[in-house]
Parts: C-alpha cells; structure tokens; sequence
C-alpha cells in the first residue's frame, strides 16, 4: 500500500512535459504565421519509422495553432497524442505533425545523473518501459516535408560533446518548419548539419556546448522568424544573430553578455518581439545598450535577471517610441512609483504588466503616470491602489484588462476600495483582483454586474461570501472564472447561468467557517455545458456532489482537492469523453472497481490519484489505451 501518495508511471519523456506545462495563449492574427496542410480532411498519409526501435512520439497540432505565447516569447510543448513513432505509422494529411524524440544516455551519464538528480534518472530512465535510441538515424525514411516539429532532447541536463554525425539525418528534412533541440550535447560542428533546413520558422537551442561561432549557422536559415537562445550566448554571439535580416521574435537567456552586443540587435529591420530572462541580473548598462531597438514593439524582462534595475532602466526603455507592449515577468526590479514617468513618451503603449514588483504603498501615483497613455489596454501588476487610484484609471476609456491589488488595512488605509467606479469602463473583458485580501466585498461585486463585456474575472479576498456569487452569475459572458474566496457548494450553484463559461478554478480559502451545517444542497454545475477545464479545491464535497460532473461533455481537464472522497466518487467521471488530465486527491476506500470506471475514458492522457491506493486495486487500470502517465 502506497497511503496519501501520488502513483506514476513514467512511459515516455513527452508524459512528462505534458504534466509540467500548461496552456498558453494562442498567438495574435499579425503575428508569425505557420500554414497547416491545404489538404481534404480525413485523407491519410504514412510517416515510416524503424520497426525495431521506437524512434520517439507523435504528436498533432491542436486546433488552437502551434501554441505561441507572446508574452514570454515562447512556443507551447501541448499537442495531441497521436503514436508511437515505431513502424509505419498513419498520420492525417490535413495535420501538422511533431516527432518528439528522447535521446538515451550513455551508462556513464546515467550513473552521474543518478547521483545528481536521482528522482529525475528515475522518472527518465530507470522507470521508463521503452529504450531510448541511441541516434537520429530512426529520421532517414521519412520524406523533407513529413515533419512540421521536430523536438530532440535527452535526460541529461547540460549535455556535452555529442559526436557531430548524429545530427546529420536532420538535414534532409527541408520542409521542417518548427526545430528544438535541448541537452541533446550538439556542439558547433553539429549545428552545421542545420545549415539546408531552407523552410525552418522557428529555432529552439537550449544547449550548453555551442559558442559563438556555431551561431554562424543562422545566416543559412533565410526563413528564421523566431529564435530561443539559451546556450550561454556572448557579445559576439550576438553579433550573428544581429545579422540575420528577418528574425521577428527572440528570446535570450542571460549569463555571460556584458551589453554591446545587445546594441547589434537594432541592425535587424524585422525585430518586434524581444524576451531577456533568466538568474542572471542584467544592469542598467544592458538596457542603455538597447536604445537603439526602436523598431521592437514588445519588450519583456523576466526573472531574477531584473534585480538590479532601477528607474534609469525605465528612463532607456522610455526611448523604445514604437513600444507597444512592456512585461516584467516575475520581476523585482528597483523601481519607485516616479520612475513610471519615463513611460509617459510611449504614446503607443497597450499593454504594460508589472509584476506587483513596487516596494511601496503607492500604487496611485503610478496610476497617474499611466493616465497619460491614452492607447492603454492593459494593465497588470499595480498593487496598493486605492479608491483615487480606482478612480484615476476610468479615465483610460479604451481599457479592456486590469489586474490590480487593492489597498487595505494592512497599509493603514480603511477607505472605499473604489470599485464601483469600475462599473463605467464598459470596454473591460479581463479584471483580476490580487492582494488586498480582506478589501473586497459582496457589495464591490455588485457593482460589477454592468460589466457585459467581462469575459474574464479572477475574485481573491476573505470577505467574499455565497452573496457575491449571484452577482457574478449575471456576467453572462465569463469564460474564465477564478474563486479564492470562502464560498460553499451550494452557492457555486448560482454560476449555472454562466452557459459561456469554459475554465472554473475555486480555491475555497476558510469555507469551514462559513459553511451552514443544514444546508444539503449538493454540488449541481451541469448548466455550465461549454466547461473544458475545471479545478475545485478546498470545499467539502462528498461522492454524490461530482455527479453533475456526466453534463459536461466538453470537459478536457480536471482537478478535485477535496477534504475528502471515496474511491466511489470515481464512477461519476466515467463518460466524460473528452477527459485529457485528471487529478483527484483525497482518496480513500478506494477498490479495484472504482478505479475501472476510468477505463472508458477514451482521450485520458494524465492521470494522477492521491490516497490510499493498493498495488492490486491500480491493476484495474487496464486502459485507456491513450494513457502516457499515472
């Protein structure tokens, strides 16, 4: 017996990925394109793979599109399960395809990660079923366009020195559109194996053994729209990259650059989105070396990278004049609320998130610096505004997102938290509330219920009760609702006239206080029949509330952390079938028959049960066959 456990088993790498990240914006229309196939749908066609050797996993592009985040100026790893790549294998002509492929590692490389890491040499390598292969050369029988993605990789974090010719077979794949490699040990003389991938949009190098001078490569990719570089690149490493006329999107990680070469990156007329992250800080002396990148429209900054910072950074990127976008990702900068006065050049800013990274309890003053950017469409990360600052921002007629932090008693202020002046910007689709715990209130949310263009609404505070939730139950255009906040089950039971509403997250913070011991409605969210991912954490919920769970057919991810359930629960999410993730926690009682309920799961991708869970009741998962990992 495993008791309060998590019980998995590893199959392949991309199971693994596929637990680890998330969803990510699909990307905007004026953005990089990648064209699907121009084929009749249902037509079939053969990728051929050895038929001895598993070659690694195929993958489908989800009807989202490949999954760009302009944000954080990265692509997604979240597509479709379709095969092993093992054999002829049918894929669909009107689909792009991706083949993610695991390389093994030597005995030597095993026994140090196995001291290094001994818990991820388990998940990667011991537990694994299938053997990893040794090489590339499962890609020579495939023709240049059967591949759109092509991910390589192995368990080795920081891989070195890997023999040049194995990356060879890559170099026949000339229709290949997306290619990224990651602790596959490439080095310079590798790369070069790149050099007639003439169609490839979109470059990912997370390695350790490439210099400056594999770089060079990139001069041979006239196509390349977006490159990640996270391979330790220098001054002089980007001196290449600054050549190379139509790169659109780049994303650094930082390390070992000590700022002129970011001034290189101006020579390149195509440049709009640029990403500078990681551990390692940056100075103000790096962003004044960025001066000169006028053409960028979208500038991000994330990570510890940004620690050093202070308004002199914000004073160069004041100087960016077609800026339209600026992020500061899980940032702590030294910025002070004067410091946003350089951003009042920036007429062309939209869009500005900050990270809730200011020190001080001034969270108006920075509203009033950003008053005077009329395009502003979105803000995020302003902490500590009060009912002035509220009241400040409905000047912006044309916002449509706002993440803010409301001031409570905490700073010593006891005044209106303001929302209600929210009520006036008709325009808004996207409103999170951070911080301010005990500010917000029942009332608050009533004034929100004129808000007909909300489509998006993250709700945090103690004093938010059942009450508050009829008023978000006329926000008849949510799709995205998110609930941290002591509410029961049977007042989430006013969301079901919510029919738009298709992501549910509720984190019932102190429910137990609140909750009315007589009140046996149960748990009833079936008129929320567009619902595709749902996370229910913290109420007290028994067997017969996730009943409900049968109505909604589109549900594709699902997670339940309850107080507690029993293995019975587990039949009423048998005819879901559409169910690609599931967590349960809390599990007990739990027998062989209840767990076979999750056999008729048809799309069941990831599975994790936590409880009390024998080895001879997990035996009754004999299916779904699309299981990669429990």
């Amino acid at each position: 017996m495993v008791p309060n456990n998590t019980i998995r088993k590893r199959t392949d790498a991309g199971a693994i990925m596929l637990v680890i990240f998330g969803l990510v914006a699909g990307l905007r229309a004026e953005e990089i394109t990648l064209l699907r196939p121009n084929q009749p749908p249902g037509a079939t066609r053969t990728l051929s793979f050895p038929s001895g050797q598993c070659t690694g996993n195929l993958y489908l592009e989800p009807d989202s599109g490949p999954g760009w985040d302009p944000e954080h100026v990265t692509l997604s790893v979240i597509w479709e399960y379709l095969a092993a790549a093992q054999g002829d294998v049918l894929v669909p002509e009107d689909r792009n395809v991706q083949l993610f492929v695991s390389l093994a590692i030597s005995p030597r490389e095993s026994v140090k990660l196995r001291a290094r890491k001994p818990l991820s040499h388990r998940l990667t390598v011991a537990d694994r079923v299938r053997k990893d292969p040794k090489d590339l050369s499962g890609l020579s029988e495939l023709d240049p366009n059967d591949l759109f993605r092509l991910s390589i990789s192995s368990a080795m974090y920081r891989r070195t020195g890997t023999y040049p010719r194995i990356f060879e077979p890559i170099g026949h794949l000339t229709g290949l559109r997306v290619l990224s490699l990651a602790d596959t040990g490439v080095t310079d003389k590798g790369l070069e194996h790149l050099g007639s991938l003439c169609s490839l949009r979109a470059l990912e190098l997370r390695e350790s053994s490439i210099t400056s001078r594999g770089l060079a490569v990139l001069k041979d990719l006239p196509a390349l729209e977006y490159l990640d570089l996270h391979t330790g690149v220098t001054d002089a490493g980007l001196k290449h990259v600054g050549e190379h006329p139509n790169l659109r999107w780049l994303r650094i990680r930082t390390g070992n650059i000590w700022g002129p070469g970011l001034a290189e990156l101006a020579n390149m007329p195509r440049l709009e989105r640029l990403c500078i992250w990681g551990t390692s800080p940056i100075s103000d002396r790096h962003i004044k070396y960025m001066e000169g990148l006028t053409q960028l429209k979208s500038l991000s900054l994330w990570g510890g990278t940004c620690s050093r910072l202070t308004n002199a950074s914000l004073a160069s990127i004041g100087k960016l004049k077609n800026l339209e976008e600026l992020h500061f990702i899980a940032a702590g900068p030294r910025f002070t609320p004067a410091g946003a006065a350089h951003l009042r050049s920036l007429k062309n800013l939209r869009k500005v998130a900050f990270s809730f990274m200011w020190g001080t309890p001034d969270g108006d003053e920075v509203v009033r610096h950003l008053a005077a950017l009329p395009n502003l469409e979105s803000i995020e990360g302003i902490r500590y505004v009060s009912a002035e600052g509220m009241k400040t921002l409905t000047t912006l007629r044309n916002l449509k997102c706002l993440h803010v932090g409301l001031k409570d008693r905490r700073q010593g202020y006891y005044g209106p938290t303001g929302v209600s002046y929210l009520a006036s910007l008709r325009s808004l689709e996207e409103l999170h509330f951070e911080g301010g715990y005990d500010a917000l209130s029942d009332a608050d949310l009533v004034s929100l219920e004129p808000l007909s263009r909300l489509r998006d609404l993250l709700i945090s505070g103690q004093n938010v009760t059942d009450r508050g939730l009829a008023s978000i139950g006329k926000l008849k255009q949510l799709e995205s609702l998110h609930l941290g906040c002591p509410v029961t089950p049977s007042g989430l039971n006013q969301l079901n006239r919510l029919s738009n509403l298709q992501y549910l997250t509720v984190k019932a913070r102190g429910n137990t206080g609140v909750t009315d011991p007589g009140d046996e409605l149960m748990l009833d969210l079936s008129g929320l029949k567009k619902m595709k991912d749902m996370n229910l954490s913290g109420l007290p919920l028994q067997d017969s509330d996730l009943a409900f769970l049968k109505c909604l057919p589109l549900l594709e991810n699902l997670m339940i952390q309850p107080d507690s359930l029993t293995g019975a629960a587990l039949r009423h999410l048998r005819a879901l079938p559409e169910l690609n993730r599931l967590f349960v926690s809390g599990l007990s009682s739990c027998t062989g028959e209840d767990i076979a309920h999750l056999n008729s799961l048809p799309k069941l991708r990831s599975l994790t049960l936590i409880g009390d869970i024998t080895n001879s009741t997990l035996a009754s998962l004999t299916g779904p066959l699309s299981l990669e990992s429990v």
